[in-house]
């Protein structure tokens, strides 16, 4: 094992987040009206309005009264869940009737006859409590005269109970009264004003407000934080939601992002529709297509026809998104849809974000001025992520789809008491499809779950229509196919809609010798009877890798021809999982290591054929890319291939001359373990959908000087904005200690890439001396570098076109060094070069990078870098060639590392 080994065994990549908390010792907060929402409530004459100066609130308010079975006034308030208090001092209630009040409330909507508790301070100096019972029922109060204010106010609610007291000095407490009065857990907290006349505004002033809670889940609300992660008050984390499509959490309040930044990103990301994650959290728009294409994976393609897509009845759509295709209505009446997302953070095993996975997004349709109401039939798919857990599918104003335990369970609102319907005789699956449907018709509802049916009859002339806005998601699993018909549709259209995941119907195979079969989002696998060398689990979660391999592959990669893309999500997509399939690959899956390396990458290949864009080069490092882009844990021994060799041009093959004479055994790996360049490309400059894009590059004349492959790639990125010279420059000199995303998975395989050269070395009939077998660093240094020398770049390690070299120094003392290069007077003018100097502490994790100016033959570049004892230095020196991505040539340079 040679220094360098040594020195990389013991590397560690480090990632650095950054959580903005705000940190509070209890849940209780001086709290400002900045965030709240107000409004109206009732009828008024002149519109309210709400400003803090210096922590004084002043209210303006108009309608008749708070009072009676109808209410007319000025709102300021914010949603509460459970309990709560909420305590203010009035400072002034304009005269405007002996009854005109300033107050603080409990209030369970925003309906003018809703439920509430109020305390007021009134401008005849009495302190009321005053509640309503009932909806829409008369008002009561207990009253006292207590004098001239300021006076403070303080009401609490424990569970449904409401209690209320005053004081005139802040310290001492009276006690008005306490009513118990049946409520919502979330219901709504604020500060009212009225004037008790239609013909005025009443101006209220307050300050001193502060709500305190035992709910943790009431601390965004009180805080203000609208989006980002703030102390819950125990010592953990709350989520206070994210913000809309083109704004950003800052300080935890939503703002709007740049339009010039938004069109940026979504260059960079090739997004020509929908939206992205910007790599900040944010969910950017990337605009829509035409009315002849559809969006899908943020790239517009020719519309599919419904049938296409999914199978089953498409008659009387009231509304249609796939999800697992596109986030569009596909009905004719085009609902708006809008997609948020949260965040997203790579599962263990596969980072790979499927489009249906609602773990982190939600979707969101709105029907606008439109309405669905009896008859109406809804219909979806979905695949839970674990057995029995609860998760709220699908909400509306009129309708809540929730997860419970293993089942499904809808809630209908109606005029009156929430009806709550749930399908007992079906059980859901966690790793196979799973069909739920919801049918009213007259005074009927009936739920089918995976082919199960139940009815329930109820007064459906009482049920709120589906109006305004659905959303799917956040769920804890996947979500696709999702119809609304504005009719009822029959059980053999049901059955139909749902007959590869239904338990009671039989679908039928391909073949009949495969009759057993279980169905994802995108496949369905078939096998035979009686099987006895594989485990269902085995079969099922073959299913779900195979989903998301043909998901990944296809969509979001882009591994079709261009303008075919219905045609290819068209075909039929069901395996056929042979004997000699199960013995070799399913029957030895496991889930401590699922999906290895091999597999993925072999499964690419049948993937690349589609676009007819394939080289030898491309087929190979984007089939490991692959493999890396699905599953960065899967090791591969082949990564070292290239970052041990960095000299050889970036394109180098088996059939390469530029490998003649180098270790036999080593020839071809090289295209295996440019993949790597190709994941920095797609994780850390543009998006997976270069890579088709660049088998795609004749279809879109990406690479008109040679038709390679690395060319296309160099005009992918300079139509993002991106000098392809610059990005690979900062690889390389990131690579040396794996300072990017997965840089941990991808040292282990580079040692044992390094441990499989070492091993076919040591094998051979004549095999090399060691330190030739790993070149990643060409030459190593004591702190003294080369000293006063420019030394000249050893023969064996001169560099190609695209490729790099690094030399080490080991740094025992605080030093300043003077570096720098010298191009050899005969390279051709466009050999440039590109050198970065990396000071890496190991112990800490810490990088530094420093530039030299970029320079090419005869023209030397030198500069001053400091580092410290401790510190590992490198001189990294890139080949960046210009534009020319043809010939295997090779450059020379001098180069000094000399302590000043």
């Amino acid at each position: 094992m040679n220094a360098y080994q040594c020195r990389f065994i013991q590397q560690a990549y480090i990632s650095l987040s950054i959580m903005i908390l705000i940190l509070f010792s209890s849940l209780s907060f001086a709290s400002s009206i900045s965030s709240w929402q107000q409004k109206d409530i009732g009828q008024v004459n002149y519109p309210g309005n709400a400003v803090e100066v210096l922590d004084v609130i002043t209210l303006t308010g108009s309608g008749n009264d708070i009072w009676g079975a109808q209410d007319d006034f000025y709102y300021v308030y914010l949603p509460i869940s459970g309990d709560a208090s909420v305590t203010v001092r009035v400072l002034n209630v304009e005269n405007t009737h002996a009854w005109a009040k300033g107050a603080i409330m409990f209030r369970e909507n925003l309906n003018t006859g809703a439920k509430n508790v109020a305390l007021d301070y009134s401008a005849h100096q009495h302190v009321a409590l005053q509640w309503r019972t009932d909806t829409d029922a008369r008002s009561y109060y207990w009253g006292q005269q207590v004098g001239e204010g300021p006076v403070w106010l303080k009401l609490t609610r424990e569970g449904d109970t409401f209690t209320g007291h005053y004081s005139l000095d802040g310290i001492n407490w009276q006690l008005t009264t306490n009513k118990t009065i049946p409520m919502a857990a979330d219901i709504y907290l604020g500060l009212a004003a009225s004037p008790h006349v239609t013909t005025q505004n009443n101006i209220v002033q307050f300050d001193q407000l502060l709500v305190e809670s035992s709910n943790p889940t009431n601390a965004c609300q009180i805080q203000g934080a609208q989006c980002g992660a703030i102390n819950d008050g125990n010592g953990g984390n709350l989520e206070c939601g994210i913000c809309s499509t083109n704004e950003s959490c800052d300080q935890h309040l939503c703002q709007p992002i740049d339009e010039p930044q938004i069109i940026a990103a979504c260059q960079t990301f090739g997004a020509q529709c929908g939206v992205i994650r910007d790599g900040l959290g944010n969910t950017l728009g990337c605009g829509s297509c035409d009315i002849s294409s559809t969006c899908s994976s943020n790239r517009c393609e020719a519309s599919c026809a419904l049938t296409q897509i999914d199978d089953g009845s498409f008659n009387h759509l009231f509304s249609y998104t796939p999800l697992q295709l596109t986030y569009s209505d596909l009905s004719d009446n085009q609902h708006p849809v809008t997609t948020s997302l949260r965040e997203h953070i790579s599962e263990e095993l596969f980072p790979f974000e499927s489009r249906v996975d609602m773990n982190d997004k939600s979707v969101t349709v709105d029907f606008t001025d439109k309405s669905v109401s009896t008859p109406m039939t809804l219909s979806f798919k979905l695949i839970p992520t674990t057995d029995n857990q609860n998760g709220t599918v699908i909400h509306s104003d009129a309708l809540l789809i929730e997860e419970l335990a293993g089942t499904i369970s809808s809630t209908l609102n109606t005029q009156t008491t929430p009806i709550t319907v749930t399908n007992d005789n079906g059980a859901l699956k966690h790793r196979s499809c799973n069909h739920y449907a919801l049918q009213l018709s007259d005074n009927k509802i009936t739920t089918f779950l995976n082919g199960h049916l139940q009815e329930t009859m109820v007064d459906t002339s009482q049920l709120h229509a589906l109006a305004g806005q659905l959303t799917v998601g956040p769920y804890p699993g996947k979500v696709w196919d999702l119809r609304i018909f504005n009719n009822s549709l029959s059980v053999d259209e049901i059955t139909e809609l749902g007959e590869e995941c239904s338990d009671t119907t039989v679908m039928t195979p391909p073949d009949p010798e495969y009759p057993v079969f279980l169905c994802g989002v995108y496949q369905c696998i078939f096998w035979p009877e009686g099987v006895t060398d594989t485990t269902q689990d085995s079969f099922e979660y073959q299913l779900s890798g195979h989903d998301m391999t043909w998901e990944h592959n296809v969509m979001a990669t882009g591994m079709y021809q261009h303008e075919a893309f219905c045609a290819e999500y068209e075909k039929p997509r069901n395996l056929l999982l042979t004997e000699g399939y199960r013995k070799s690959w399913v029957s030895k899956f496991n889930f401590e290591s699922p999906w290895n390396q091999y597999v993925l990458h072999e499964n690419f290949h049948a993937y690349q054929s589609r676009t007819g864009g394939s080289t030898k080069f491309l087929a190979e490092s984007t089939a490991s890319w692959g493999a890396f882009s699905q599953k960065p844990t899967a090791k591969d021994t082949l990564l070292g291939y290239y970052t041990l060799q960095p000299q050889l041009p970036l394109w180098t093959t088996q059939s390469s001359v530029f490998e003649e004479g180098i270790i036999d055994f080593a020839k071809g790996g090289h295209q295996y373990g440019a993949s790597v360049f190709e994941h920095y490309l797609t994780h850390n400059v543009l998006s997976d959908n270069m890579i088709g894009s660049v088998f795609n590059r004749n279809v879109h004349n990406h690479a008109p000087l040679s038709g390679k492959p690395t060319e296309a790639i160099y005009t992918l990125l300079e139509n993002a904005g991106f000098d392809m010279r610059e990005v690979f420059s900062d690889f390389t000199a990131k690579v040396m200690t794996w300072d990017m995303p997965f840089g941990d998975t991808f040292l282990i395989s580079e040692i044992a890439s390094y441990n499989r050269m070492v091993g076919a070395n040591n094998n051979s009939d004549n095999p090399f001396p060691l330190e030739e077998v790993d070149n990643k660093v060409t030459e190593f240094y004591d702190v003294t570098g080369t000293g006063t020398l420019w030394l000249t770049v050893p023969s064996r390690y001169k560099i190609g076109s695209w490729a790099y070299n690094a030399y080490e120094v080991d740094v025992t003392q605080d030093t300043l060094y003077e570096i720098g290069i010298n191009p050899a007077i005969d390279n051709p003018d466009y050999a440039e070069f590109r050198a970065q100097i990396v000071v890496y502490n190991p112990q800490t994790g810490e990088r530094v990078y420093h530039k030299l100016p970029i320079t090419n033959a005869g023209n030397p570049e030198v500069m001053d870098v400091n580092a410290n004892a401790g510190d590992t230095l490198y001189l990294v020196v890139a080949s960046t060639p210009s534009t020319r991505f043809i010939n295997f040539e090779s450059y020379s340079y001098d180069y000094i590392i000399r302590p000043k």
